[in-house]
Formats: C-alpha cells, sequence, structure tokens
C-alpha cells in the first residue's frame, strides 16, 4: 500500500500540466532560474564547496577525477597504484560515502556502493563541484562525506567549436582526445572521444638498501565517447539527450609478495540520460530519465577464476522549483530507481526499488541564507529513515562570514551486502547517523587573502563491515560497529595581480579522527582504533602564477602514516609540477604543456603491498578552435 501510494504521486508530479505564459524577458528566466535551480542542491549553503569550470579543468596537471580531488581539493584518495583502482575517503568515511553524479543521476555501481575514480576522464565533462558534508535529504543514499558533481554544459551561441588534445608519458603512456561541438542557437551537438593506453611497468624499491623491481602485469587501456545533444525550441523548453559509452581493459599487478600476476578486468559501461527543462515566470521543472547497463569481468588464468557481472538502472526524477522576490525558493522533487543485477555470487537476479520523496526551502534576507530539506525514501515496501538538513550562512560583516549544517544520512547496503553467496545479508539495516560542522571565513588585506576553519563531526550507526563471526567459516556483511569521525579543516588562499599576471597561493590542512567504537575479533579492531587507511593529517602547498600566456603551478602533498590491514603505511610528501606556453589567435589557441609528476622520488605506498611510481614526466599539446 506505501508503494503504491508514493507511486501515485510520482505520476501526479511528472504529469501535472506546467505549460503557461511568460511577460518576463526570457533570456533572464533562463539565466536565473537555472542557476538558482542548481545551487539549491549542489550549493554550499552551510558546507563548503569546491568547483572548477573547463579552463581551470583544462589548465590542470590532473588527467582524472581522482588526482583531481587529490591535487586541489585536498582530499585523501586510496590508490592502489599507477592505473589501478582509486576510491575517495572524505572527512574518514569509507568510499561509499561520497556520491558520484554525472549531470544530477548518480552513477556509482549497485553492486559495489562505489565507483572507480581513476576511470573518469576530466575531459568527459564541463564542470566539476565537490561539496564536503552530508547532503542526504536532497541526494538520498551515500551522500554522508560529500557530493561530487560532475556536469555537461551547453553554449547556444557556438557554431563550431574543436578541441584536439595529445599527451606522451613515461610508462608507455599515451593520450589522445578530441572533442567537436556545431550547432545554432535551437540545436547543439558534442562529440567527445579520448583514448588512454600506458604499461604502467615502473620501478620500485621495497626498502632503500634492495636493488630496483618493475611492476609488471600493469597495463591499461581506457575509451571513452559521450555523445551529447541539446535542443531548445523555444525560451521556455530546453530537451537533451546524453551518452557515455565507458570501455576499460585493464592488468592487475601483483603485490609486492607476489611473485606474478596474470589477472586482468574489463569494465564496460553503456550510460544514457535524457533530460527535459520547462521555464515559467516563478517556477521551473526538470524531469530526467536515465538507463545505464554496466559490466564488470574479472580473470585470474593462475587460478582459472572467471568472475562475470552486471547490473543494469533505471532512474526517473521530476523537481520543481517556485521562486519569490529572490527571497523564498522552494523546490520539491520524487525519484525512483530500479536496480537489477547478475553475478556469479548471486543466486540469480537480484532486484531493488527505491522511491524517494524531498523537498526543500530556502530563505535569503539581508545578511541571511537558511536552508531545510527533508526526504521520505523506501525501499521495495520498506520505509526508510526520515533524513532532515538545516543549514544556514551569516555575513558578519564585508570580512567574516558564517556557516553550519546539521544533517542525518544514510547509506543503504549494496546488493554484494544483501545477496552475495557466501556472507550476504539481507537483513542488513542502512548505516545512519547524524553530521554536524561549522565554517568561519574570513577575508582579510583588502580581500587578497582569505582564511577558512571548519569543525565537522560525525558518528554512525550500524557501519556494515564484512567480518568472520565465531566458528563460521567465511566472511559475510553485518552491522557490527559504529564510527565516530572528527576533526577540523583549514585553508589559506592569496591571490595577488603582478605585472601583466597573477599569483595565486592556496595551503590547505585536515585533521580527521575517525575511530571504530566497537571492539571487534576479526578483523581485529580494538575499541578507539583509527580506520584502515584513513590519515589523521593532511598538509597541501599550492601554487600558480600566470604571466603573460606563461603558466606554472607546483603543489606539495603531505600524506600522514595509516594504519594497514596487515603493515602500517608510513608517511610520505609528494611534489608536482606544471609548466604550459599558450599562443592566443582570434579564433584559435595551441597550448603546449609539460608536467612533472613526484618530482622528489619519493618511494611511498598509499595502500600496503601496492607500490607507486618514482619520478615521471609527461609532455603534450592541446589546440582549441572556436567559432
Amino acid at each position: 500500500m506505501i508503494l503504491n501510494r508514493i507511486l501515485w504521486v510520482l505520476l501526479v508530479l511528472t504529469s501535472t500540466s506546467s505549460w503557461g505564459q511568460t511577460t518576463m524577458d526570457s533570456t533572464q528566466i533562463i539565466q536565473t532560474i537555472e542557476v538558482k535551480a542548481q545551487k539549491i542542491r549542489t550549493g554550499g549553503i552551510g558546507s563548503t564547496t569546491a568547483k572548477w569550470d573547463l579552463p581551470q579543468l583544462t589548465n590542470t596537471i590532473a588527467g582524472n577525477i581522482a588526482t583531481l580531488l587529490q591535487t586541489e581539493a585536498g582530499v585523501f584518495i586510496k590508490s592502489y597504484g599507477l592505473g589501478s583502482l582509486a576510491t575517495s575517503s572524505v572527512r574518514g568515511g569509507s568510499a561509499g560515502h561520497t556520491l558520484v553524479l554525472w549531470n544530477g543521476i548518480p552513477i556509482h555501481s549497485p553492486m559495489l556502493g562505489l565507483l572507480d575514480l581513476s576511470l573518469l576522464p576530466i575531459n568527459t565533462v564541463d564542470v566539476v563541484e565537490f561539496q564536503k558534508g552530508g547532503n542526504g535529504a536532497l541526494w538520498g543514499s551515500g551522500a554522508i562525506g560529500g557530493v561530487l558533481s560532475m556536469d555537461n554544459e551547453v553554449d547556444f551561441s557556438n557554431t563550431l567549436n574543436l578541441s584536439v588534445h595529445s599527451l606522451l608519458g613515461a610508462f608507455g603512456t599515451h593520450q589522445q582526445d578530441l572533442k567537436i561541438g556545431v550547432g545554432s542557437t535551437k540545436f547543439q551537438s558534442k562529440t567527445r572521444f579520448s583514448y588512454r593506453s600506458a604499461n604502467n611497468d615502473f620501478t620500485y624499491r621495497l626498502r632503500p638498501q634492495l636493488p630496483k623491481q618493475k611492476q609488471t602485469n600493469a597495463a591499461l587501456e581506457n575509451y571513452n565517447f559521450l555523445q551529447e545533444f541539446y535542443f531548445r525550441p523555444n525560451l521556455k523548453n530546453d530537451l537533451s539527450v546524453y551518452f557515455w559509452r565507458q570501455y576499460s581493459d585493464r592488468q592487475i599487478p601483483p603485490t609486492t609478495t607476489q611473485n606474478k600476476s596474470e589477472a586482468y578486468q574489463i569494465d564496460r559501461s553503456n550510460r544514457l540520460i535524457l533530460n527535459w527543462k520547462h521555464r515559467r515566470k516563478h517556477s521551473f521543472w526538470n524531469s530526467k530519465l536515465a538507463y545505464f547497463d554496466e559490466d564488470i569481468d574479472y580473470f585470474d588464468p593462475q587460478t582459472l577464476l572467471e568472475a562475470l557481472s552486471n547490473f543494469k538502472q533505471l532512474t526517473a526524477e521530476t523537481t520543481r522549483n517556485w521562486f519569490w522576490k529572490d527571497q523564498h525558493h522552494f523546490l520539491a522533487g520524487t525519484t525512483y530507481l530500479f536496480s537489477q543485477a547478475t553475478a556469479d555470487g548471486y543466486r540469480g537476479k537480484e532486484e531493488e526499488h527505491r522511491v524517494a520523496l524531498f523537498a526543500s526551502y530556502r530563505w535569503s534576507v539581508s545578511k541571511w541564507q537558511t536552508q531545510l530539506a527533508i526526504r521520505q525514501g523506501f525501499r521495495d515496501i520498506e520505509r526508510l529513515p526520515v533524513l532532515p538538513v538545516f543549514s544556514v550562512d551569516y555575513k558578519v560583516n564585508s570580512n567574516i562570514e558564517l556557516k553550519a549544517k546539521i544533517s542525518r544520512n544514510y547509506r543503504l547496503p549494496t546488493l554484494n551486502d544483501r545477496f552475495w553467496r557466501p556472507g550476504g545479508n539481507p537483513n542488513l539495516l542502512p548505516e545512519t547517523g547524524w553530521s554536524q560542522e561549522v565554517t568561519a571565513i574570513s577575508f582579510f588585506g583588502k580581500n587578497r587573502f582569505q582564511y577558512q576553519i571548519t569543525g565537522f563531526n560525525r558518528q554512525i550507526e550500524n557501519w556494515i563491515l564484512w567480518s568472520r563471526k565465531k566458528d563460521q567459516l567465511f566472511w559475510s556483511s553485518n552491522n557490527i560497529t559504529k564510527v565516530w569521525s572528527r576533526g577540523i579543516e583549514q585553508s589559506l588562499e592569496f591571490s595577488q595581480p603582478i605585472t601583466n599576471g597573477n599569483l595565486q597561493f592556496k595551503t590547505q590542512y585536515s585533521y580527521i579522527k575517525s575511530t571504530n567504537q566497537v571492539a571487534l575479533e576479526t578483523p581485529r579492531i580494538a575499541r578507539g582504533q583509527q580506520l584502515f587507511y584513513t590519515p589523521e593529517h593532511q598538509l597541501s602547498f599550492n601554487t600558480k602564477i600566470h604571466w603573460k600566456t606563461w603558466q606554472w603551478s607546483f603543489q606539495q602533498i603531505y600524506t600522514g602514516a595509516t594504519t594497514g590491514i596487515n603493515a602500517d603505511v608510513d608517511s610520505y610528501w609528494i611534489a608536482n609540477t606544471r609548466v604550459q606556453y599558450q599562443i592566443n589567435k582570434q579564433k584559435w589557441r595551441s597550448t603546449v604543456f609539460l608536467n612533472l609528476h613526484n618530482i622528489l622520488n619519493t618511494n611511498y605506498y598509499v595502500i600496503e603491498r601496492r607500490p607507486m611510481p618514482g619520478r615521471y614526466i609527461e609532455g603534450g599539446i592541446q589546440f582549441n578552435f572556436n567559432q
């Protein structure tokens, strides 16, 4: 009965007539309403947000989303090696606590509950935005540590755009990217293609006194094809279609305790999103329909292991925004998600239905901005916890701004957690808990300096952990622990115009204490122990100098020691630099660049027994033509 009622509300919301007349200037409607509609879900009321537009993405040393978050946002990335799996840990959370969105649709695997960020090239999107802190009321399951948004944008004034990017580097690295955009004021088409291959056969030392060894069985091939169509029949309606085909074939290198490895993994994904926007005088409709079909196939000839898996996912979402006098903004929406998966470890096809209703109200007046949001979700016929969030911004004066946020969030068990044989537990409860954060921002030195400090606290109950119970021969998923995360994040930014250019400097420091609050036997975890692979201290320095047509950037990152499953991982410093020269003409621009990674040639590990490369170099050229 409950599910039927929710589906009835979904039908009402999606079928309500919204075709009306407007007397406002249509261009103003488009620019104002679209911006506000986006910010109410991804904006930084009460929390800290980092955003990178297309020029910033083009000029960064990062080649994928994992490296971007590590070098620019100070996020700890759990990397298993160059070209291997990379996931994020935000404020001491797990990989499944960062929700990844592509054009507003979550793209993480319902089987694993996470996404490999190393397989997401930054040249497949136009804007990347990362918001720290809980936001489950607006985005649902998994938005505990942060929300990462990747969006493709359109410019209806464009008639022709061509971009070519070519890169060569150490360890057999070869990358080619092509983007072609054509269109008019009513229709736009963008086609993107990227290819990257690398042998990743770097050398490393187990210990300083031992001879170097070469990484083996670590080659990677990655293809991405993305097609975008945008249609604007009139100034009140936009239709867009996004199709993303991704293919990766990568070998799994041996650990430092293995003599060899022949394992490899093939990832294939097809992602399709249909998006409709309709603007009225004081409101805005947005409906999305998405279909994903993904395979992960793992092979190990040495052990004759072949593990094949596939999931299909259908997502439908409708939201409506209302605006009054730039002071009141109300959003209401509904989401339906259907997941179906098959794997060698399942009994057959496993399915899951989710429905959610959510709403948000934002009030802006004088120096205050406040936002209240709430979400009620259902999984199959089970009612999920209600998720509220309250956030506030207060501008004390022109130099000081305060932010605060309190939210309840959860992460649902993955399909593997529930249905894998042996060990799956269909009766698992969602991980759930409350988080709080307070931020102070100060501008001084004629606004050339910005200092920001954030204190956060989060407690998660029913933390899901694969463990082995007493007298049990296999590992199973259980709600057996809870985790308390707290800490402080600080940043200092400086910007100074110089002759024919600009100087920018940013330093970030975070202290994160994320501890298990329940003692466990297998795996052996003491009460109060820091989570595995979660550094308490992180520090980074980032300097950028623009002078005429030259740009130079330098980054230095410190990661504190962590506790591994089998052995501790030492702290390390990593330094990277990029220099580029740009030639600008009326309609075209050409950029030559050189990237130098790990300048200090540090011998380090992020995950135990998974070596990282020493010093290596990349170089290339990028050409852009616009008309």
